[in-house]
């Protein structure tokens, strides 16, 4: 939220703040939430009165994606940061990406726990990348710098590895839940995305899809032949976590089988062959994402 105007992020729609709420018409409407821009507002009042510097004040500034798209003002925040002249830098991720700040005294993670709330199985992986690469701005000068990771799971094993800076742990922890849950590397994956602009239009379309899988899996199975099938297993069809981008819905059904999993290309190329959905794979209402980075 910025200037009295709702902005998505993901699909660049905007519309004004409403004045009234939308469900039951109360005009009790108040921003909620520890967005960055909130943040920046109550470390402001926080340092109101507090002097660090011949002006008299703390000097604070906030760096995101907003601010970082004009590369001039990006650019001299860090700029400033370099040269000492930023008491408090507030940002987003973009603070991790090899930016090297000189005494760099306290690092604060707030609500590190939405780094590992992702519905996703390399949530933990990356959140532990993050927290590395953010940890390590601190104590790059002549004195030791402090972390402060703010959480509601201190026992976490992420959160302890991430704290001890246990690579290897954390490494060994990771590849133990997955082996247990059958996620890379112990198994391959095919995520297969449908999008469409009508909702029921594309509920219709991955339950077929779902249908015409386990049809070919239970032919396979069924017959005579090699069992290209057998080890196959089908998650879904769901919608996505993120389940609307720029005005197109998104479901995935997710394809599994343990390595090499040759079964798996198989039984794509059966897919996208197949009368009844190669229109939709050559449209690209569905999509066949090979070893997914990411399941979003």
């Amino acid at each position: 939220m910025n200037a009295g105007s709702l902005k998505c992020h993901y699909c660049g729609y905007t519309e004004d703040v409403p004045k009234l709420c939308p469900e039951c018409g109360m005009d009790a409407i108040e921003p909620f939430g520890i967005g960055v821009q909130k943040l920046e507002d109550g470390v402001k009042n926080l340092f109101r009165n507090a002097d660090n510097n011949t002006d008299g004040r703390v000097r604070i500034e906030r760096i995101d994606s907003d601010i970082a798209k004009s590369k001039k003002a990006g650019s001299e925040i860090f700029k400033k940061m370099r040269a000492k002249e930023i008491d408090i830098l507030i940002g987003t991720q973009i603070i991790t990406k090899g930016h090297d700040f000189p005494d760099v005294g306290l690092v604060a993670v707030i609500l590190a726990d939405s780094l590992l709330n992702i519905p996703d199985f390399r949530s933990a992986e990356k959140a532990f990348q993050i927290l590395t690469q953010v940890l390590g701005r601190a104590g790059r000068g002549e004195d030791r710098g402090k972390i402060a990771i703010q959480t509601f799971i201190p026992d976490n094993y992420l959160l302890q590895f991430t704290a001890s800076h246990d690579t290897k742990g954390f490494y060994e922890k990771e590849l133990e839940i997955r082996k247990e849950y059958g996620y890379p590397p112990y198994a391959k994956l095919i995520a297969l995305k449908l999008i469409d602009k009508n909702i029921e239009t594309l509920k219709e379309t991955a339950s077929n899809l779902r249908k015409i899988i386990d049809g070919i899996i239970e032919a396979d199975i069924n017959s005579g032949n090699f069992h290209f099938a057998k080890n196959i297993s089908v998650l879904g069809p769901s919608p996505c976590p993120i389940e609307k981008i720029k005005n197109n819905f998104r479901y995935q059904l997710i394809l599994k089988a343990p390595p090499p999993a040759a079964g798996l290309h198989r039984l794509l190329d059966m897919l996208r062959e197949d009368g009844r959905l190669s229109k939709k794979f050559s449209s690209g209402k569905i999509a066949a994402d090979v070893d997914p980075d990411v399941l979003m």
